[in-house]
């Protein structure tokens, strides 16, 4: 969770030149935050992953301020691809009950990490590409590392999980 507070730290300062993304990094963050702190309860994984949803969400409408989503439609196939890949090893131990959260919340991270890309991609050779790089290198991590916890959870366990999750 500190690791939280120093993102939003960092970042909020940053992109004065966009303040509509500069908001909506914000509010992705604060949901991120409120998913790490339900993810610490015994019975806190579905609020964290719906507030985690939300942040995806967020994330998507700041990474659609500078370039309009899917301006490059091979970020989502390639998304696309991993996620669903990614949740064919997964579905057997999803419980039924979370299967359509689960789903829903897939769908979200891999949109929300394509439009980064997407982001990245537009921005080459501008002023911005430095923070786009960073936008889709930081959609790429959180994709890593909700596999990582998705796979601890619903699959087998991960040596580590929690460092690496992080």
């Amino acid at each position: 969770m500190s690791l939280r507070f120093s993102a939003i730290a960092w970042a909020w300062p940053r992109g004065g030149d966009v303040p509509a993304m500069r908001r909506w990094v914000r509010v992705g963050l604060a949901l991120s935050l409120a998913g790490d702190v339900f993810l610490m309860w015994p019975e806190g994984f579905l609020p964290g992953l719906v507030s985690f949803l939300l942040a995806h969400l967020a994330y998507i409408v700041a990474f659609t301020r500078n370039a309009r989503l899917a301006a490059r439609p091979v970020a989502f196939v390639v998304y696309a691809l991993i996620g669903a890949a990614l949740l064919s090893q997964l579905w057997p131990g999803v419980p039924q009950a979370l299967r359509v959260p689960v789903l829903a919340y897939v769908v979200c991270l891999a949109a929300m990490a394509a439009q980064a890309g997407v982001l990245w991609l537009v921005a080459r050779g501008s002023a911005e590409e430095l923070l786009a790089r960073n936008a889709a290198l930081g959609g790429l991590l959180f994709m890593m590392s909700d596999t990582l916890l998705a796979f601890n959870k619903f699959s087998a366990p991960v040596p580590l999980a929690s460092l690496w999750i992080l």
